[in-house]
C-alpha cells in the first residue's frame, strides 16, 4: 500500500465567521488585487493583527536547516468525524490518530509513516512514489497476502516524493500572496482556496521561518477572515483562531494564545454566510451526518502539530 505525504483532512467548503466565544469583526477598506480585480476589499482588522503577531514569531524561530539527505520528523494527533453512507443516510464516526512521520527533505528518499488508532489504522508503512522497487515489494507482499513489510534496515530505493522542505518559497508578503493563489487548486472561490492553501501548506511540509512569516502576513489580506478566541486546540492548548466560513464549515488556524506560535487547525460547522467571495453562491448547508443537518459549533475535523524536528534516518527518535 502506497500512501503520499501527509494525510489531508475531510474538507467540504470553507470561510470565516464567528463562532460563540468569537469577537466582533471591525471591517476596513484595503486596495489590492483578489486575484483578478482592483476593487477595494474588506479587510478583518483583529484577524491582521493575530496573523501579524504569528508573522513575528514564525520569523523568530530557529531555523532547523535540514540538509538534502536528511529527514524531517513531523508528530502530530488528529481528529475527525468520518462520513459514510448506510441504507442510504449519512452517518458519522469519531476517529482519533496519533501519527509519526519522517519525510524525505528532497524527496529523493523514502518516508515513513506511523499512524496508531481510528478506525482502520493503517499501522507502519513506506512512503514511497514511482518507486520500481517499492512496486515489485507491494506486488508480492499482495499476492501472499500482506502488506509489504516495514524493514527500517531496508528501505526502498528509487523513491519520487514531494521535498518536505519545498525550496524557493517567497519570502515577502506580496510575493507570497500570489503564491497561495497561484498554486491553489480545488473547486472554491479564490479567496476561499487561497486560504484552504495556506494551511495544506502548513501541515504537509516544513516552511522555513522567513517562508512562514510571509505565508501569515500574507493571509492577513485574504477576504473574510476573522478571528475566534479563547479555543482550546486538540492537544489542550490555549489557543486564538483565525478562520473562513464557506458554505456551511469554517476553517480555522490556531496560534498559541500568548506567544502565537502555529499550534493546529480545525474545521467546525458554521451555519453562517455572510461572506459572499467573488465567483462563489452563498449556501448555509453543510455535511448531514443522520440525515440533519449538524449543529452549529460541531467540530468536523481538529489537528494537533506536536514536534518539527530533524533527523538523520526514518524511524530514528528526534532528539
Amino acid at each position: 500500500m502506497r500512501a503520499q505525504g501527509r494525510r489531508r483532512p475531510l474538507r467540504w467548503g470553507l470561510g470565516a465567521v464567528l463562532v460563540a466565544g468569537g469577537v466582533a469583526a471591525v471591517l476596513v477598506p484595503l486596495q489590492g488585487r483578489d486575484g483578478g480585480g482592483d476593487a477595494p476589499r474588506q479587510v478583518n482588522v483583529a484577524a491582521t493583527e493575530v496573523l501579524s503577531r504569528a508573522s513575528r514569531a514564525a520569523a523568530a524561530q530557529p531555523d532547523l536547516k535540514p540538509r538534502p539527505g536528511q529527514f524531517l520528523y513531523f508528530e502530530s494527533r488528529a481528529f475527525q468525524i468520518a462520513i459514510s453512507v448506510q441504507d442510504g443516510r449519512a452517518k458519522g464516526a469519531e476517529e482519533r490518530t496519533y501519527r509519526k512521520d519522517w519525510l524525505s527533505v528532497d524527496g529523493r528518499r523514502a518516508g515513513l509513516m506511523q499512524v496508531t488508532g481510528g478506525v482502520d489504522p493503517l499501522g507502519t508503512m513506506w512512503l514511497c512514489n514511482g518507486s520500481a522497487d517499492y512496486d515489485r515489494r507491494e506486488a508480492a507482499a499482495k499476492a501472499k497476502g500482506h502488506q509489504a513489510k516495514v524493514d527500517l534496515a531496508d528501505p526502498p530505493t528509487g523513491c519520487h516524493n514531494q521535498p518536505a522542505a519545498p525550496p524557493g518559497l517567497p519570502t515577502e508578503a506580496g510575493a507570497m500572496r500570489a503564491w497561495l493563489y497561484k498554486h491553489s487548486e480545488g473547486g472554491n472561490p479564490p479567496d476561499v482556496q487561497a486560504f484552504v492553501t495556506l494551511g495544506d501548506t502548513i501541515r504537509a511540509q516544513y516552511i522555513r521561518p522567513a517562508s512562514l512569516a510571509a505565508m501569515f502576513k500574507a493571509a492577513a489580506t485574504i477576504p473574510g477572515v476573522t478571528v475566534t478566541r479563547n479555543v482550546v486546540d486538540l492537544a489542550g492548548r490555549k489557543g486564538i483562531a483565525v478562520g473562513q466560513t464557506w458554505q456551511g464549515i469554517r476553517y480555522e488556524v490556531i496560534f498559541d494564545a500568548a506567544t502565537y506560535r502555529f499550534l493546529g487547525e480545525r474545521q467546525l460547522v458554521d451555519h453562517d454566510d455572510s461572506f459572499r467571495p467573488k465567483g462563489g453562491k452563498p449556501s448555509v448547508s453543510s455535511t448531514p451526518v443522520q440525515g440533519k443537518r449538524e449543529k452549529q459549533g460541531t467540530v468536523m475535523y481538529a489537528s494537533a502539530q506536536l514536534k518539527v524536528a530533524v533527523t538523520d534516518r526514518p524511524g530514528q527518535a528526534p532528539r
